[in-house]
């Protein structure tokens, strides 16, 4: 019973860790960057929706809606300030420039929010427990995994069936011949940061029910994200969905059952954290190019 107690956390959890996952396959399939900025991201958005309640006093849900238009807007400026200047640069150079605006935003928070924990005001989604046989299941993770579950089918939806969707793809395979075609890829790039952002923040939000808003602490689910993505291919959102759930069952395995003997052995414990990296490690040398990512060929 302990270990499928494990196992649904993980599986809860894990989607959490994909839906934060999906806004950077969005960007690596449009632009190839790898945008490390993801975690800051998640936890701007989280604070943007905190401060809306606690600081004006606004209602949740309206507090979440202008939470996450102010993350739109955000990954809007970000595209057209510090991406768009970078088009037709080498890919390394804007890949790095997230990893500096990461750390940028993170010192941006410290001076608006500090560096203490923040819990919000009141919670939209309940957080009771429910009792199945010896098997407890927390109220906040079934309903935070419904509400992923529907932005991740939204989301393929929107990129197979919609003008903008469709745009995007073609952006992504050839940004050239899209522009023949009358695609305005400026407009396309600044769509997919926003979309982006907002799928981040509200990754942030469902995180910040479950765990403190944290300035200092909420980053590294970007890099978690960045390890789900890769494991599952960079390309693919059926692999994002799969890495999410291996990474998080991985996670309350380790924490479960490695963690105790760690720990009795007279060291540190906290295997949770460091997982989901060796889960990468050696999935990349297995499939370099992730379990359902797309396998490139080259002629000479």
């Amino acid at each position: 019973m302990y270990f499928i107690q494990l196992l649904i956390l993980g599986v809860l959890t894990g989607f959490v860790y994909a839906v934060v996952a999906l806004g950077l396959v969005v960007i690596y399939r449009s632009s190839g960057v790898l945008n490390f900025a993801q975690g800051s991201l998640v936890m701007i958005g989280a604070m943007f929706v905190w401060s809306f309640a606690e600081w004006l006093g606004l209602p949740m849900v309206l507090s979440i809606v202008l939470g996450l238009a102010g993350a739109w807007l955000l990954g809007m400026i970000i595209e057209r300030l510090t991406v768009r200047p970078l088009v037709g640069q080498p890919i390394l150079s804007t890949i790095m420039m997230t990893l500096g605006l990461g750390i940028v935003l993170v010192g941006i928070s410290t001076l608006v929010w500090g560096q203490f924990g923040v819990t919000y005001p009141s919670k939209l989604l309940p957080d009771g427990i429910w009792h199945l046989g010896s098997i407890t299941v927390s109220q906040l993770h079934v309903y935070s995994f419904l509400i992923v579950g529907a932005i991740c089918a939204g989301l393929i939806f929107y990129g197979r069936s919609s003008k903008s969707g469709l745009a995007m793809q073609a952006v992504a395979d050839d940004t050239q011949c899209a522009r023949t075609l009358g695609v305005k890829a400026t407009s396309i790039l600044s769509l997919i940061w926003a979309l982006s952002a907002i799928v981040a923040a509200t990754g942030g939000y469902i995180i910040g029910n479950m765990v403190s808003v944290q300035v200092s602490t909420m980053p590294l689910f970007g890099f978690k994200a960045i390890a789900v993505m890769m494991i599952g291919g960079m390309e693919s959102l059926t692999g994002v969905l799969c890495g999410g759930l291996l990474v998080g069952i991985a996670e309350y395995i380790a924490s479960g059952y490695l963690d105790p003997l760690v720990v009795a052995a007279g060291w540190g414990g906290g295997l949770k954290d460091v997982f989901p990296f060796l889960i990468l490690l050696i999935a990349l040398l297995v499939r370099p190019y992730g379990f359902f990512g797309w396998k490139r060929i080259e002629r000479v």
